[in-house]
């Protein structure tokens, strides 16, 4: 049997990298950088939420997640994601804090 567990994570990191150096790089839209971040923070929740009741994620990591901090890691960024992509749109202001 092939061991695909090496490449689904190198593609998903391969792939979510691309993206966010797109959008810290490239991306001329801030509208489209909040997308990209905050779908990115979707799909990050997502495989944290899933994997904790199938950690082989339906066969594509044979060997499972191996710890909870697998999980609470792809939470944390999912949830991190989300809220830089979704939450804090109405926020523009990048200045030095008032004291």
């Amino acid at each position: 049997m092939i061991n695909r567990e090496p490449v689904v994570a190198t593609f998903d990191a391969l792939l979510t990298g691309g993206l966010l150096a797109y959008a810290g790089f490239a991306a001329r839209d801030i509208r489209q950088v909040r997308a990209i971040v905050g779908g990115i923070g979707i799909a990050y929740l997502a495989v944290g939420l899933i994997t904790f009741g199938e950690p082989t994620f339906f066969g594509l990591v044979p060997s499972g997640y191996r710890t909870v901090l697998d999980n609470l890691i792809h939470l944390a960024l999912g949830v991190l994601g989300i809220y830089v992509g979704f939450v804090l749109r109405g926020r523009r202001h990048v200045g030095p804090l008032r004291t």
